[in-house]
């Protein structure tokens, strides 16, 4: 494996906490003397939090087309009154 991919893989170990505490302290220290370590982690860190929104976006947005279909359209009636009739308060 290439030593970028290492790299990469090691702070994704870091990241998900894959690491035994020997190697995540080992590479607690390289972060401490290594600044382009560390930006690296940062980035990657960054990274994972915008994928991990993005899937929740479309996710999100998936979800409403589902409600717009179920809930909108003529063709679902009957499933949408099944579905109000158990929310019903008497």
């Amino acid at each position: 494996m290439r030593t970028s991919l290492k790299r990469i893989k090691a702070l994704e170990d870091y990241l998900f906490g894959h690491l035994t505490d020997e190697a995540r302290l080992f590479t607690e220290a390289h972060l401490i003397i290594n600044s382009d370590l560390s930006s690296d982690l940062k980035a990657q860190s960054d990274a994972y939090t915008l994928i991990k929104m993005y899937g929740r976006l479309q996710t999100n947005r998936e979800i409403e087309r589902v409600h717009q279909q179920l809930f909108h359209q003529e063709k679902h009636r009957n499933f949408r009154q099944r579905v109000f009739r158990i929310f019903q308060h008497d």
